[in-house]
């Protein structure tokens, strides 16, 4: 059994794990709900954070969103991705559009994890080309085909709904 057990939400029964270079995708058996699921985290120092929790399966469209390098993909994925799922995963737009369409509430956030809630407020700035120094959203967004940082970029040129939105992620 990994030491990242202790990451995954409480009543979670480890049934298999396989880890890949700091990250680790792990099917669980919630007792409580009676239900299987997939974790997925990532060894962030001596520490392991859950990035994210899923019902089912994660997809290469998922593990791209959550920032796994592609180089691992097939080495995590239950089934591994064909050529066409990495392509549509890696030609794919942001991963939370709806936060430039509608005002964000509770609800919305419910099962998020705190990294899904950080990548989901730094999108926001992404979308309008902010430039990023922390070396993980830098390098999470410089391999978004989407994404041109623009150097320029001024909280301003977010609409009030963005403002809103990342000011209630934040």
């Amino acid at each position: 059994m990994a030491d990242f057990v202790s990451v995954l939400p409480e009543g979670d029964e480890l049934l298999s794990h396989s880890e890949a270079e700091n990250y680790a995708l792990a099917l669980v058996h919630d007792a409580e709900e009676e239900t299987d699921g997939t974790a997925l985290v990532r060894k962030d120092g001596e520490e392991w954070v859950l990035l994210s929790r899923v019902g089912g399966t994660f997809l290469a469209e998922d593990l791209h969103r959550l920032g796994v390098p592609l180089k691992l993909w097939n080495r995590l994925l239950v089934e591994p991705a064909s050529e066409g799922e990495r392509e549509d995963a890696i030609n794919s737009g942001p991963g939370w559009p709806f936060t430039e369409e509608m005002a964000l509430e509770e609800s919305d956030l419910a099962g998020l994890t705190p990294w899904e809630r950080m990548l989901m407020a730094s999108e926001i700035l992404a979308r309008r080309g902010c430039p990023f120094d922390e070396s993980p959203l830098r390098e999470y967004f410089e391999s978004r085909v989407w994404y041109e940082p623009d150097p320029d970029f001024d909280e301003s040129d977010l609409s009030d709904l963005e403002r809103s939105n990342l000011a209630f992620l934040r």
